[in-house]
């Protein structure tokens, strides 16, 4: 009786261990695809800012890009790439880390 108690016992252990790293895989999947989609998101927010920043001037008179194109505002916008890393730092953090000349 009591042999089969501890196998019992083994097997309810083994079946919530496995349960908790099943969970945990699941959680790093879906936070993986969290940043993903964040860096998507911003991805295609700056081509809507190009698109909406060549809409509000269609005569480049408040801008000085008449020079460039559409495709060049796009690159000057956009994140140079759309990749699984970590995530990217916070638009505020772009911004001051930009004021002070930090790349």
């Amino acid at each position: 009786m009591a042999d089969a108690d501890i196998w019992q016992h083994i097997g309810r252990i083994a079946t919530r261990v496995a349960v908790i790293l099943l969970i945990v895989f699941l959680v790093q999947i879906i936070v993986n695809l969290y940043r993903y989609s964040m860096r998507l998101s911003g991805y295609y927010r700056a081509r809507g800012d190009v698109i909406s920043l060549m809409r509000a001037d269609p005569g480049y008179k408040l801008m000085r890009i008449s020079d460039m194109n559409l495709s060049e505002l796009v690159e000057t916008f956009s994140p140079d790439q759309v990749a699984f890393d970590k995530s990217p730092p916070s638009q505020i953090q772009s911004i001051t880390d930009a004021a002070k000349g930090q790349p």
